[in-house]
């Protein structure tokens, strides 16, 4: 990971995004869209759009439920995390879709406000540590990159594409599953 002390408000989104964008892929969410184009009506500076887990859950009940869940509110953290990773600043302007996301959640899996706030700090160091490592940097910055010098929209094709690529650990089973997935959202 390498934390710029200089760095333009395009080049925080671009990496808030890629943060959603690669923790939406260890969760196995399925990408729609990625963008670092601002909306001034909906008041964000960029937007990941993903919907439901790639392919169909293998395990049905709710333990697939909660896996799932947990995995949007870390889909969630993704973006400011990668963001406080790139500047070494927390900053929530902006985020307001992010919480809201991860307040819409907590209520399902937890019933008391202690044990939500309990999850809630759990959840912020584990998404902190699965981004903090070499693999995940690689795969946010070739994505981040990606949004700044070429395109700053991507399908979830496109970016899944961008961040497979830069996964080093990424099988040769692993691409050939994912070339099968895009090839049916086609």
């Amino acid at each position: 990971m390498q934390r710029r002390s200089v760095y333009t408000e395009l080049e925080a989104t671009a990496y808030h995004e890629a943060g959603h964008t690669v923790m939406a892929y260890l969760k196995s969410i399925r990408i729609v869209r990625v963008s670092i184009v601002a909306d001034e009506r909906e008041g964000s500076l960029g937007h990941l759009l993903y919907s439901g887990k790639l392919g169909e859950e293998a395990v049905q009940g709710l333990d697939s439920v909660r896996r799932r869940l947990l995995g949007q509110i870390q889909t969630a953290m993704g973006g400011l995390t990668a963001e406080y990773l790139f500047t070494g600043k927390r900053n929530i302007n902006g985020a307001a879709g992010d919480l809201a996301i991860i307040e819409s959640i907590l209520p399902v899996l937890e019933r008391t406000p202690e044990a939500a706030m309990a999850l809630t700090t759990e959840l912020w160091k584990q998404t902190e540590t699965e981004l903090n490592v070499a693999r995940s940097w690689k795969m946010l910055h070739a994505l981040a990159e990606y949004l700044l010098d070429r395109q700053p929209t991507l399908s979830g094709k496109d970016a899944l594409e961008i961040v497979k690529a830069a996964d080093p650990e990424a099988t040769e089973e692993q691409i050939d599953e994912l070339h099968g997935l895009l090839n049916r959202e086609q």
